[in-house]
């Protein structure tokens, strides 16, 4: 098994998941750290939305949190 074709692309998180969800599809999330979203110059994430939408995805995805939020951990095990 090898990797296939490759994106990188900066986009909201919902955009991207709906033009590229599928069950062969890896995802890479690296959103800004819980508590921590004022060292961002942009930082509107819902990171609860995140989590439950990485849920519900068919493909499979790693997402680069220090600590879930407590709205997703449930669903992110």
């Amino acid at each position: 098994m090898g990797i296939g074709v490759g994106f990188v692309e900066n986009f909201d998180w919902a955009d991207i998941s709906e033009k590229y969800d599928s069950e062969d599809t890896v995802f890479y999330c690296d959103p800004p750290y819980v508590g921590y979203e004022d060292y961002y110059l942009v930082n509107t994430i819902d990171h609860g939305a995140l989590v439950n939408g990485l849920a519900e995805l068919e493909g499979d995805w790693i997402c680069s949190y220090e600590d879930v939020p407590e709205e997703g951990s449930k669903r992110c095990t």
